[in-house]
């Protein structure tokens, strides 16, 4: 096994080449993508495919569902697991029912409509229910921005508590650091 410096000095050349090919990729994307619209939306030349992949890729890693599979099979036993099945089996079927109809939402609107905008014109179709479909964008918005920020809380959370002792380094201290790095990383597209 690796003595303490060898372990620290394999960490930080592994982070540093981490923050090498952030940057080298950022590059590139900003040659393409000269804003924040371009970036999350590619100026509305986002495909199905590249926006099914963005989504599997930002919110189904490998690493994320190992962790929450074996967080809620060690919390709630094997009912944990069935239920987190469960779950993943219920979101498929809803994907392959609701697909078709965002398909057809997002290739009308020339990629630039959003999945609250959609949820609102889907359930308060009429130009009367204007206040309605601007309460569905609002929860729907509202439900999108606390989930998720939990979800990065947590993931920034566990690799602070996973890296900080390993580095001799305070855990909110570094949680501090990374959660600027990545608010700095994502404005600069």
């Amino acid at each position: 096994m690796f003595n303490d410096t060898a372990f620290h000095a394999y960490l930080g050349v592994g982070a540093l080449l981490l923050l090498v090919i952030c940057l080298i990729d950022l590059k590139f994307a900003r040659r393409v993508n000269h804003n924040l619209y371009g970036f999350f939306l590619m100026s509305g030349k986002l495909r199905l495919g590249g926006f099914i992949g963005a989504i599997l890729a930002a919110n189904l890693s490998l690493g994320n569902f190992l962790i929450f599979v074996a967080s809620w099979g060690f919390a709630f036993g094997a009912a944990g697991i069935f239920w987190f099945i469960v779950n993943l089996f219920l979101n498929s079927i809803c994907y392959i029912v609701f697909v078709p109809a965002f398909r057809n939402y997002i290739q009308n609107h020339e990629n630039s409509g959003t999945i609250h905008e959609f949820l609102s014109t889907t359930f308060a179709p009429e130009p009367s229910q204007q206040s309605v479909a601007k309460k569905i964008r609002l929860v729907a918005s509202a439900t999108t921005i606390i989930g998720l920020l939990f979800a990065i809380v947590f993931e920034i959370h566990l690799a602070a508590a996973l890296i900080g002792p390993l580095l001799n380094i305070n855990i909110a201290l570094l949680f501090s650091v990374l959660t600027v790095f990545i608010c700095i990383y994502s404005a600069a597209g």
